[in-house]
């Protein structure tokens, strides 16, 4: 799994939950991957995939 479908995975879990969810542009995202929309609840979600190869660093 790539790290933008692991984006795609993350909004499918909160629109399963009745969310609204926009999934932002791959760059210039202020570090936010997903928008997720309920009602007046309106969450901001940074997602991180880690494992395998993937190192937890930004050099």
């Amino acid at each position: 799994m790539t790290p933008k479908e692991y984006e795609q995975y993350i909004a499918n879990i909160f629109q399963k939950q009745g969310y609204k969810t926009i999934v932002t542009p791959y760059s210039n995202d202020w570090g936010i991957d997903v928008i997720a929309i309920k009602g007046k609840e309106k969450i901001a979600i940074q997602a991180k995939m880690y494992g395998n190869k993937r190192k937890v660093n930004r050099a």
